[in-house]
């Protein structure tokens, strides 16, 4: 796969300023031929008369003292003034030293041009050798396009003369008020599925694609109508007056509330989130992908795509961008090509991504044909973190839950081991066989002392994890806060190892007081199973059973920790990515100076995104490259996760077909409540989109 072909394009726009210093071309920029082109794209003729007509009256025009540089190698030549007398059309640029056509640079952006005519137009002409020749030519351009330029030009001038601009004024105001009034009439409809989008309510009911009827009453004697025609319904009773004049005397074809017209607005509000998002993306250093994939209630293979970035105020986010649906498969590949292309599509350029993250599935993080493995061959630099997939385990949503779980059973084991009793009983005939048997089954489970020592054990032992698996989940959280955490519990834990027999009597006897509120004899195994896994001694006593489980922070610290300095990580990791670093070849020596920087300090920032707030880092940016690295890649899916959720909550069993730029518009309005689509945005996206009944646009 090249990398080159997922790099966005971007037009040149590259400017000669070596005759000009600073004050010079602040004072010939606007009014320099050589900028028209781009102006001229922006106006039209018969609209924009009084600024085009100000770009005519106001060109840079050299007079007769002014020394026109010489160019060429051999024999030196230099525009020559006269030629402006020659040719009233020609206008000669200070900024570029070149000819230009002064017609054709305002008006032949809105001219057919199938041959890509550049010079005198697009590019200044600068061979002075044969100029005459060339302007003479190009007075007879192929279809005519110096002509027709030139009668634009000509009927602009004509108009001014004629004092025609006051009635087009008047047009103009018209026009634009009626535009204005137009978007008035969308704004509430807008409005309600703004609404409805950010409270995950569904929009559509049985009977809401027809031709609005308030005049009979459309929430009182219709039922179907669906959540957008009744709050259209009372918007018009609260007094939105507006909308009502527009739905009663609006022709069928221009209501703007059709089941088409809905989906197109959605999928407008959504394009207007997405600028914003992609707007502050674009303005980070590097980014990195998270993604995952989960099947929807239609048995649709939807991809989840979020984007990891340190903002302009240092700030670590992670963003939603969109689902894709995996229609050429869950292949590696064919994941890793739909990632790469949505990229593309953003414009978003895969050479700074710096991280990726996804699930333990080997289609997503196989070491040869996971997507994981795909994207790093087409760039190198996306690093996804070792052991990455058991750090997922541990920090899903549904970890919390589990935890959360045995709390709850543990403060109702009494509630359920009576109602468990009650059905094993069913002395009132309540519950059938199947019912009474699978109760009898749980009672025998919940009477057996091995049990309850158990789940007492896990519960007391795992309420240490929780707070760890909270703090994982957050969006903000980085690598170096993750090791931190791992630390804190490894000590934690190593420390519940040296006095083993406190804690064990400790939780012991809470197992003991459970058992006795429900008449449970103290009973031990006669037998115990010798684990296969690691080196352990059989022993009678279960204070050196309870030993074994200080074989979870041995498990962490090989997984997580390297016993070396902390330079010498930091330097694994910067040797990584020393083609990102500005002067690599001096950081041993800024490390040192980093190191002596913070001895003195009292307080210290706890996270990469309160050190980069806390201090100006100019003074070391090799660091504070590594930094904004560091901060930018990834330790896990929750955010996937949660844009799942919504997925599920968005398509349901009862809406369970829907097209992709809807799926993408409703998804963005739930997650992203942090940003209001801008309506006047969301009605020009609208407008743009193609023909309207109305007019939404001042072109």
């Amino acid at each position: 796969m090249n990398l080159e072909s997922y790099v966005p394009q971007k037009e040149s726009n590259i400017v000669d300023i070596s005759l000009l210093n600073t004050n010079q071309l602040a004072s010939y920029s606007n009014y320099d031929v050589s900028s028209y082109c781009l102006q001229g794209e922006k106006l039209k003729s018969g609209t924009n008369d009084h600024e085009l007509l100000s770009l005519i009256n106001n060109v840079w025009v050299p007079d007769k003292c002014f020394q026109f540089p010489l160019t060429g190698k051999s024999r030196k030549r230099r525009f020559l003034l006269k030629w402006l007398d020659d040719f009233s059309w020609l206008c000669y640029s200070k900024i570029e030293d070149g000819a230009y056509c002064l017609p054709f640079t305002l008006f032949g952006t809105n001219l057919p041009n199938k041959y890509a005519l550049c010079k005198l137009f697009k590019e200044p002409f600068n061979t002075w050798r044969n100029a005459v020749k060339v302007f003479n030519d190009h007075e007879k351009t192929v279809d005519g396009l110096h002509l027709k330029s030139m009668h634009c030009y000509n009927m602009l001038l004509s108009r001014a003369k004629n004092n025609s601009f006051l009635i087009e004024v008047s047009l103009d105001s018209s026009r634009k008020q009626r535009i204005e009034e137009n978007k008035k009439k969308l704004e509430s409809v807008v409005k309600t599925i703004i609404f409805l989008g950010r409270s995950d309510m569904p929009l559509r009911g049985h009977r809401d694609d027809r031709k609005y009827q308030g005049e009979i009453g459309e929430s009182s004697k219709n039922t179907g109508l669906g959540n957008f025609i009744e709050l259209l319904n009372f918007r018009v009773d609260a007094g939105d007056l507006i909308l009502k004049e527009h739905l009663l005397s609006a022709p069928k074809n221009s209501t703007y509330i059709s089941k088409t017209i809905q989906n197109e607005l959605i999928e407008c509000c959504g394009n207007a989130i997405e600028e914003v998002l992609l707007n502050d993306i674009k303005k980070s250093k590097y980014f990195s992908i998270i993604a995952d994939e989960a099947s929807d209630c239609a048995t649709i293979e939807q991809l989840s795509i979020l984007i990891r970035y340190v903002d302009l105020n240092s700030n670590i986010k992670e963003v939603f961008l969109c689902f894709f649906e995996c229609k050429t498969g869950t292949s590696g590949l064919s994941i890793a090509t739909n990632i790469l292309e949505t990229l593309k599509e953003f414009g978003l350029d895969i050479r700074k991504c710096r991280g990726q993250s996804y699930d333990g599935a080997a289609s997503m993080s196989g070491e040869y044909k996971g997507v994981s493995s795909v994207i790093k061959n087409v760039n190198p630099k996306k690093y996804l973190l070792p052991g990455q997939a058991k750090l997922i385990d541990t920090c899903r949503t549904r970890w919390v839950q589990k935890l959360r779980g045995l709390d709850v059973f543990f403060d109702n084991y009494s509630a359920v081991f009576s109602a468990f009793e009650e059905m094993e009983d069913n002395n009132l005939k309540e519950y059938n066989k199947e019912t009474s048997s699978k109760a009898s089954s749980f009672m025998k489970l919940l009477t057996n002392f091995s049990f309850i020592v158990s789940l007492v054990l896990t519960k007391q032992l795992m309420d240490y994890f929780y707070g760890i698996s909270v703090t994982l989940q957050t969006k903000s959280f980085d690598i170096s806060q993750q090791l931190d955490e791992i630390q804190n519990l490894t000590s934690r834990l190593r420390e519940m190892q040296r006095n083993a027999d406190a804690y064990h009597n400790k939780w012991y006897k809470i197992a003991l007081a459970l058992a006795k509120t429900f008449d449970i004899d103290e009973k031990k195994p006669r037998t115990c199973g010798v684990q296969k896994h690691r080196d352990n001694q059989i022993c009678d006593t279960s204070l050196i059973v309870y030993n074994g489980l200080c074989a979870i922070p041995a498990s962490l610290t090989k997984q997580y920790f390297r016993s070396c300095p902390w330079k010498e990580k930091f330097l694994i990791f910067l040797n990584f990515y020393k083609s990102d670093l500005p002067h690599f070849s001096s950081i041993n020596a800024e490390l040192e100076l980093w190191e002596e920087f913070w001895k003195e300090k009292t307080e210290l920032p706890s996270t990469i995104s309160d050190t980069l707030k806390f201090m100006d880092m100019r003074g070391f940016p090799n660091i504070l490259e590594a930094f904004h690295i560091l901060a930018t890649i990834p330790i896990r899916t929750c955010e996937c996760e949660r844009s799942i959720s919504t997925l599920r909550r968005i398509k349901t069993y009862t809406r369970s077909t829907m097209s992709e730029n809807r799926l993408n518009g409703l998804a963005l309005m739930s997650i992203h409540q942090e940003i209001v689509p801008d309506i006047n945005r969301v009605i020009e996206i609208f407008a743009s989109k193609g023909d309207r009944k109305l007019e939404f646009l001042f072109k």
